[in-house]
């Protein structure tokens, strides 16, 4: 009866074996990124377009992808490649294979998909108000016309476009002016750089989006790719602490 119950156990054993091989060649047969990297000899990295003047935030963000992505080939042994997209672009151009990585993906704090390595960096958006006007919070614009610059953080007016009532038109600083002035909008958002050619106007006051979440930036190395954001987030914090 030992035997027998022993000679079951193997079978029983077997079959599920044989049941989890299927799974098991599959998940062989994703490549490891850091692998397929090692063989190219070069590390593709996807990176923002610069458009217009950088803010001193964003040349603080550029700086350290830069050394991020310098020290990641280099502790693989490879060359860079940099591929300069849209930030819109950023995600996707990973996920279709025309790059290993991407630098500079634009979340909001606390973000944790997976994919997404460590946060870092800090990119506010701006308000350009008339001096009589106070906010306590950007909840207060619920109601409003509100401007926008196109540099506008997409993730910032996607928060601003859950107020209830908010009307948001895009338009240039100039016309930003205008509508300030004579009343047709009741702030306009912008980002950095145009919020320092704006604090020039008379009667108007720049301030930063009260309560409003500020982006922060992000490395991309796509979904199942553990061994390459690991050496992306220990590079990251290197540069962090140094």
């Amino acid at each position: 009866m030992k035997d027998i119950a022993g000679l079951a156990r193997k079978i029983a054993a077997a079959a599920v074996l044989l049941w989890m091989l299927p799974g098991l060649s599959g998940c062989r047969e994703a490549k490891d990124r850091v692998d397929e990297i090692k063989a190219q000899g070069s590390l593709v990295a996807a990176v923002p377009e610069e458009e217009g003047e950088l803010t001193g935030n964003q040349q603080y963000a550029r700086d350290l992808e830069r050394q991020v992505l310098e020290q990641l080939a280099a502790d693989m042994g490879v060359t860079l490649r940099l591929e300069p997209v849209k930030e819109e672009e950023l995600v996707r151009v990973v996920e279709q294979g025309g790059a290993h990585v991407a630098a500079g993906v634009p979340v909001l704090p606390g973000y944790r998909e997976e994919g997404y390595s460590l946060t870092y960096g800090r990119k506010a958006s701006y308000l350009a108000v008339t001096g009589g006007l106070v906010l306590d919070s950007w909840g207060d614009l619920a109601g409003a016309t509100l401007g926008y610059s196109e540099y506008t953080s997409v993730l910032a007016l996607g928060q601003l476009r859950t107020l209830s009532g908010i009307e948001m038109k895009e338009m240039e600083a100039a016309e930003a002016v205008s509508g300030l002035t004579e009343g047709t909008i009741t702030a306009y958002v912008c980002c950095e750089a145009e919020a320092r050619e704006l604090i020039e106007e008379e009667n108007l006051q720049i301030r930063e989006l009260p309560g409003l979440w500020p982006d922060t930036y992000t490395f991309y190395t796509g979904g199942g790719q553990y061994r390459l954001l690991g050496m992306a987030n220990q590079a990251l914090t290197r540069s962090l602490t140094e």
